[in-house]
């Protein structure tokens, strides 16, 4: 009987541990959940420094920007009398292989606008209407045409090639079909820019008009009249961005569906004419004719960082942690994106002028990421010296490894 309350007494005693032991060990893991997450430093693309990959001159002067896919850079180049018999070569589209710069193939093709890469085709804009191509060996896949021609950089969104024709008209070529979906005057014979999503395409042009265009049947759903001369427009979920050079430089927020103001700064933080922007997470990042390039938040417009960019003539681009400003001089600088620090540059050769924005992917390991054409034929392709994990020479050693040790002398001597 003894013996059984004392197993009693034990078995009570081990419960009473247990549990004790589960109450800490839960009070344990609640505090050590409420512990701050430690946030894990923002990655930084290694675009620049870079180190010229290639270098090539083209038969004769850039007739527009070039566009780029994974394997091959694709530049049209404008008609040229020949020096020895007087001739003309016309106006051709040439296919660079993008890694070594190498031409894989070459098409007599006169365009005044940049090539489109898109629906696994390579559309160009020709005086007559716009032709698909096959990138691989340029071979015609399909053609449109038009009665005007193509005035400015064309644009895909889904199945809609977007096409702003002489004369004030935007028209949508159905891609798959092959035909005009619809065509719509937009009353502006000057420059005009554009973006667009999967509703509706957005245009900007320089008498400070704005308009946002339907996709489905090409109806105008709003219009308003801003002040000064507009940018081009970035389209981000559901805010529309456009900055202009009133007021020595502003730039506003608006509600994509209805053009209305989220908020605007109207010439007291930007020194000089917006260039562009581009929107990354909760961050608006926008370049101007002050030589600066600032971060402002998204939601509500207030300046996160500024910092300078010399000469800044695009828009900007966003990658992994970083933002890219094109300029005239350094041709390409880059920043952190959370805070504005000046990462590296990269600068054009003297005297050579820019034809389009550089062509930039994200780095990826031994690739070329960055292809600049300039307005002189010349072609330049560049590699994110970050990512060519270059190893550092071994070093004759100067001095012998180990401790120096005192001479011995035997007791006695």
């Amino acid at each position: 009987m003894g013996d059984a309350i004392i197993a009693s007494h034990i078995v009570v005693l081990l419960v009473r541990s247990l549990t004790i032991a589960a109450i800490i060990a839960l009070i344990s893991s609640s505090v050590w959940g409420q512990q701050p997450k430690r946030k894990s430093d923002l990655y930084i693309a290694p675009l620049l420094p870079a180190e010229q990959a290639w270098k090539v001159s083209l038969p004769a002067a850039p007739a527009a920007g070039a566009a780029m896919d994974s394997a091959t850079v694709y530049v049209p180049v404008d008609a040229r009398i020949n020096d020895e018999d007087g001739g003309e070569t016309p106006a051709r589209l040439i296919a660079l292989h993008r890694e070594t710069g190498v031409t894989r193939w070459t098409i007599p093709l006169a365009t005044r606008q940049p090539p489109l890469l898109t629906e696994g085709a390579l559309i160009v804009a020709t005086a007559t209407g716009v032709q698909a191509h096959d990138p691989e060996d340029a071979a015609l896949q399909w053609s449109v045409p038009l009665d005007r021609p193509v005035r400015a950089p064309m644009l895909a969104q889904g199945p809609l090639l977007l096409a702003l024709l002489d004369g004030g008209e935007l028209a949508a070529i159905h891609l798959p079909r092959h035909q005009v979906a619809w065509r719509r005057s937009i009353g502006e014979s000057a420059s005009v820019f554009m973006t667009a999503d999967a509703e509706a395409a957005y245009l900007t042009t320089v008498a400070g008009r704005i308009m946002r265009i339907r996709l489905a049947d090409g109806e105008i759903e709003w219009e308003r009249q801003l002040d000064g001369e507009l940018t081009a427009p970035t389209i981000d979920r559901d805010r529309l961005f456009v900055g202009s050079n009133a007021q020595r430089g502003s730039l506003w927020a608006l509600e994509a569906e209805t053009g209305k103001d989220k908020w605007s700064w109207l010439g007291r933080v930007i020194g000089g004419a917006v260039i562009g922007t581009a929107v990354h997470g909760d961050s608006v990042y926008a370049v101007s004719l002050d030589n600066m390039v600032r971060a402002f938040k998204r939601s509500n417009g207030n300046l996160q960082w500024d910092e300078p960019a010399a000469r800044p003539s695009l828009p900007p681009r966003i990658f992994d942690g970083i933002v890219t400003v094109i300029g005239n001089s350094p041709t390409l600088s880059t920043f952190r994106i959370e805070n504005g620090a000046a990462v590296s540059s990269w600068d054009r050769p003297p005297n050579s002028l820019l034809q389009g924005a550089p062509l930039i992917d994200p780095p990826a390991p031994f690739r070329v990421a960055v292809v600049v054409v300039f307005r002189d034929g010349q072609v330049v392709g560049l590699k994110p010296a970050g990512m060519l994990f270059k190893e550092t020479p071994p070093s004759r050693p100067t001095t012998l490894p180990g401790r120096q040790l005192p001479r011995e002398t035997l007791s006695g001597q």
